[in-house]
């Protein structure tokens, strides 16, 4: 992964302890594999022919607070939600 968050954590153990280039909320990957679920979601329709009783509005924000999920993570020595 040659991503920008991966090279912002990839040196870098996280308050839980976690190496952070592992971490897939740490490295970027769950951010991006959201996005394209996301993404694929849209293309398909599936609020069109969906379950009826799928909520997707409550779907899309459960995905939206997964694409901005944060991580506690150091920075210039103290403990911050990531940048």
């Amino acid at each position: 992964m040659t991503d920008k968050r991966f090279e912002n954590v990839k040196d870098q153990i996280g308050f839980c302890g976690i190496w952070c280039g592992s971490c897939v909320v740490g490295n970027g990957a769950l951010r991006e594999l959201t996005k394209r679920y996301e993404q694929v979601i849209q293309a398909y329709g599936l609020q069109e022919w969906g379950p009826k009783d799928f909520d997707f509005k409550e779907f899309k924000k459960a995905l939206s607070s997964t694409i901005h999920a944060t991580v506690p993570r150091m920075f210039e020595g103290r403990w911050q939600a990531e940048l």
